[in-house]
């Protein structure tokens, strides 16, 4: 497979990412801390967003459709 977004960190690494500039990312902690990496496959291969910065994320929410409700699925 091939590594991409979404990645998620554990708080314990937000300090050594809070100083980190550009658009490069935590790309090399990843490496760094490889040992610590978990891959999980993803059946869905459709990109996924890089959200990086408050803006990022206004911008990702603001394009996100509302979550479906059971009553939307059909289901009781």
């Amino acid at each position: 497979g091939k590594r991409g977004n979404p990645v998620l960190w554990d708080r314990r690494f937000f300090p050594e990412m809070a100083g980190l500039a550009g658009d490069v990312g935590a790309r090399h902690l990843i490496g760094q801390y490889e040992d610590l990496v978990v891959e999980v496959a993803f059946a869905d291969t459709a990109p996924a967003l890089d959200i990086d910065t408050p803006d990022d994320l206004a911008a990702a929410r603001a394009t996100a459709s509302p979550p479906s409700t059971d009553a939307e699925n059909g289901s009781p």
